[in-house]
């Protein structure tokens, strides 16, 4: 991971620690690094709603990033008696790199695969040779094919019986380049109007490793608009 991105909706103020490094403090006195009581207040009134708050991290100021982390918040009101609070917080990963070991180019593909999928090592990462919106490392982490258009990782949702019916296809991480690598899945739901509410994942549907099955997921149709997506990515074995 080279950068994150998090956006935060609050009321009234935070900070925000990744793996014990503070990354944010908004609304809250004190200097970075320094102890706040747990009663402690902040500088004024935010309402929630109205005042998200977005932070870049790379660089120096990207904490030490390993397998399992630990995103760690302290909340604060502008007064001890207020009745209200919220938080509500996306981190997203913006720029990453798989660790390749045979990527005699460095362009984070490996060579094999390119050998096998474009036809040699000339493409980049964020090319596209079938022109398809999809990058050639997207085609890579999804399994499909970087020089057949419309070959995508495509995510079916529908009624059938007045119960929504959202399904895919997985594929195993099989052949060159993925040597020592398994494809995993996760299906995702937000509700209310468009999609910048809160993603969170279907119970059930964390984690699918994928070996060629199609993922089937049905539910009774909600009284509230739902959007769903599906995520893929590649793990070490």
């Amino acid at each position: 991971v080279t950068r994150l991105e998090v956006d935060v909706d609050y009321d009234d103020g935070f900070i925000l620690w990744i793996n014990g490094h503070e990354v944010a403090r908004v609304n809250v006195p004190g200097a970075v690094g320094e102890p706040v009581a747990h009663d402690e207040t902040c500088a004024g009134y935010v309402s929630a709603g109205t005042a998200a708050w977005t932070g870049s991290l790379s660089g120096g100021g990207l904490p030490e990033l390993g397998t399992v982390n630990v995103v760690a918040v302290q909340l604060f009101n502008n007064s001890i008696g207020s009745g209200d609070a919220m938080f509500d917080a996306a981190l997203s990963v913006v720029e990453y790199s798989l660790p390749v070991a045979d990527d005699a180019d460095q362009d984070v593909l490996p060579d094999d695969w390119e050998q096998a999928a474009l036809g040699g090592t000339g493409e980049s990462a964020d090319g596209d040779k079938d022109g398809d919106g999809m990058s050639n490392l997207e085609e890579y982490i999804a399994g499909t094919d970087p020089r057949q258009k419309g070959s995508w990782f495509m995510v079916d949702v529908g009624l059938s019986a007045g119960q929504i019916v959202v399904s895919f296809q997985t594929r195993a991480a099989s052949g060159a380049g993925y040597e020592g690598e398994s494809r995993h899945y996760a299906l995702e739901r937000c509700t209310g109007a468009g999609t910048q509410g809160t993603w969170t994942p279907v119970p059930g549907y964390e984690n699918i490793l994928g070996a060629g099955q199609n993922v089937v997921y049905t539910d009774t149709a909600p009284d509230v608009p739902s959007c769903f997506r599906a995520r893929v990515w590649l793990e070490a074995d």
